[in-house]
């Protein structure tokens, strides 16, 4: 019975569906954006709005992102290594697609 029960809180706590792989962009977001606030998903955000979070965070220095980490970072955010490729891009197509 014991093990039963242990066998059901387990599966409980698994959260449903497997994850897939991580990609390298989202583990440097996990890892360079994380230690100080929760992770959040990339369709939280438009394209602009994640760029200028990521503005703001360096300009405050709560990070420092060589151009390479900013770079896999926002494509991990918002599928494009500048984030919002350009500004009517960004406007006709404001949410970061779902990863």
């Amino acid at each position: 019975m014991k093990r039963l029960l242990a066998l059901v809180l387990l599966c409980a706590c698994g959260g449903g569906r497997p994850r897939g792989p991580m990609s390298d962009g989202e583990r440097m977001y996990l890892a360079k954006c994380t230690s100080c606030h929760a992770a959040y998903e990339p369709a939280e955000r438009t394209r602009v709005k994640w760029v200028d979070a990521i503005d703001e965070m360096e300009a405050k220095k709560k990070v420092h992102l060589a151009p390479e980490e900013r770079a896999l970072i926002l494509t991990y955010l918002t599928g494009s290594p500048a984030g919002a490729a350009d500004s009517a891009d960004a406007r006709t197509n404001p949410v970061a697609p779902k990863r």
